[in-house]
This record gives C-alpha cells, sequence and structure tokens, in this order.
C-alpha cells in the first residue's frame, strides 16, 4: 500500500508540472522563416535581440536561443525554413561554472550564524547558472534537433532583473526576431 501512494503521488506530481509547462509554453510548432548556417565544426547556431550570432558573440547576461542539429560535421551545415512541430518541452538549468572544493555547512560565530560556504575558499554564492528551456522538434529537415531558450547568466542576485529568468514565448519571438517564432 505505502508503494502505491508513492506512485500515486508522483504520477499526480509529474502530472501538475506538465499541466504548468503547457498553460507556461502553450505553442505546438517554431517557424524558422530564414534558412540559418551552423558554423562548421558546431551543433549549434545563436540568436539574440533579433540578430545571428556565434557562441563567442552571444552576450551571457541577456536572454538567448540555440538552433541545434542532431549531426557534427566539419562544414557549414543549412538549415532550410520550415514548419517544425514540437514534440515535447523540457524546462532545465545549466551550471555554468563549477567551484572547485567541497560546499560544507557552518554554525558559530559571535552571533550564532549558520550558513554554507564552500570549502575552497569561503565563498557562500552559489555557482553561477542560466534556466533554460528546450523545444524538441521534428519537421522538413530530420537533422534538426531542438530550440534551445535560456535565461541570461546569473547567481541568483535580484539586481540581474527578469532576464535571468527562462525567457517566455514573447520573449523567445522578441530574441529570434525576423528569423523565426513560436506558434
Amino acid at each position: 500500500m505505502r508503494w502505491f501512494i508513492i506512485g500515486l503521488i508522483g504520477i499526480l506530481l509529474a502530472g501538475c508540472a506538465s499541466v504548468s509547462l503547457q498553460s507556461d509554453y502553450p505553442v505546438h510548432t517554431f517557424l524558422l522563416k530564414r534558412a540559418v548556417q551552423i558554423p562548421g565544426g558546431e551543433a549549434r547556431t545563436f540568436f539574440q535581440n533579433g540578430h545571428v550570432r556565434t557562441y563567442r558573440e552571444v552576450d551571457w547576461y541577456d536572454q538567448w536561443c540555440a538552433l541545434e542539429v542532431r549531426q557534427l560535421d566539419g562544414r557549414v551545415q543549412r538549415v532550410p525554413p520550415g514548419r517544425y512541430q514540437i514534440e515535447r518541452i523540457r524546462l532545465d538549468e545549466e551550471e555554468v561554472a563549477q567551484r572547485s572544493g567541497v560546499l560544507v555547512a557552518f554554525v558559530g560565530g559571535q552571533k550564532s550564524m549558520a550558513g554554507l560556504l564552500y570549502a575552497d575558499g569561503g565563498s557562500s554564492e552559489p555557482p553561477p547558472t542560466m534556466d533554460l528551456v528546450h523545444f524538441y522538434l521534428t519537421g522538413p529537415d530530420k537533422n534538426v534537433l531542438r530550440l534551445t531558450c535560456g535565461g541570461a547568466l546569473s547567481d541568483g542576485r535580484l539586481t540581474d532583473g527578469p532576464v535571468r529568468y527562462r525567457p517566455d514565448v514573447r520573449a523567445i519571438n522578441r530574441i529570434l526576431g525576423e528569423w523565426g517564432r513560436l506558434e
């Protein structure tokens, strides 16, 4: 009986997550309006503020999107315009820089303070992360894998503003500009 209840709770939580995901991203297709090129030796091309960017040109402190292909090729790859069906959507978070050392808890000090501390240098700041949304695609070009969009690189400070959050549909369409849109 105990395992049945645990399984039922898991199913309910998964159902709630998918309902929330559908209401946050009520889209079914990604329309690529213009052909884009994936640089040789890479599997993604990036979009930011309506412009195509290479990995090195992306401002990681602003929202961005990347169109990713399945096959890595040493030559430039061309992705033709077309309508791609969104098969599934997955939310994610990516840690960009990892601290070496061990995270330890401490208690003490003159005012009985408690907190977390990195054993390698005494920092209590969390590592920078980006909140992501992945749109897995199927369509005219079978090499196209997904469109991933992310919030700005942030260690969670409120001053990083709304750009640190995972972009919504309106923000994604602004990021893509004349190159494409979610529908």
